[in-house]
């Protein structure tokens, strides 16, 4: 009998999930010789070759820490990109159905659970006094958020753009303000009031 090592079963066609056998908990040999059938395997009309994002197995965002080359039957391959799977900060997002398992000893990548969609500051209802003092170029607050992926805000309707490092700052405006964020996994929105 031979065992397929984990370079075997990335170079064979791969169907949906077949991805997660390589991260199985089943033990492979490494010593294994590579099956005739796969060498030499070339893309096809039948079967093609894609870069994958290797903690998901979809394809690659700008979150993905690491891709790896899949093979895959033609209309097989993943059509989503990984970008809704991770936190800004780059740790893993899963659906709430993943809870217990995140919460256990067997979570070893740090997943967390996917929050629900909120808006993270500014607090709710939160009420500014703009300083006489302070420059207003100065007078700014972050907007950050409990959604996944690229995330887009508006104040008012009008959108606000993120600096180069992905973050976002709005400066301080007098008058009643609807914020919300927008990303592909959810909308929130709050509201927040300036005075001068």
């Amino acid at each position: 009998m031979t065992s397929l090592t984990s370079e075997t079963v990335s170079k064979r066609p791969s169907r949906t999930g077949e991805h997660l056998l390589r991260r199985s908990p089943v033990r492979t040999r490494q010593s294994a010789p590579t099956p005739s059938w796969l060498d030499p395997l070339q893309e096809t009309e039948k079967v093609v070759r894609r870069e994958i994002c290797k903690t998901t197995g979809l394809l690659p965002s700008r979150f993905s820490p690491t891709t790896t080359s899949e093979w895959f039957l033609a209309g097989a391959e993943p059509q989503e990109d990984s970008r809704d799977y991770f936190a800004a900060d780059g740790s893993v997002l899963l659906p709430s159905e993943y809870s217990r398992w995140c919460a256990s000893r067997d979570n070893t990548i740090n997943a967390h659970v996917r929050a629900e969609a909120r808006i993270t500051n500014p607090p709710p209802n939160a009420h500014y006094e703009l300083d006489p003092v302070l420059p207003r170029s100065q007078q700014m607050i972050e907007l950050t958020s409990g959604l996944a992926g690229d995330v887009q805000w508006f104040m008012n309707g009008a959108p606000v753009s993120s600096a180069t490092n992905g973050r976002v700052f709005w400066q301080l405006a007098p008058g009643a303000w609807n914020i919300r964020a927008v990303s592909r996994i959810g909308i929130a929105e709050e509201t927040i009031t300036v005075q001068e």
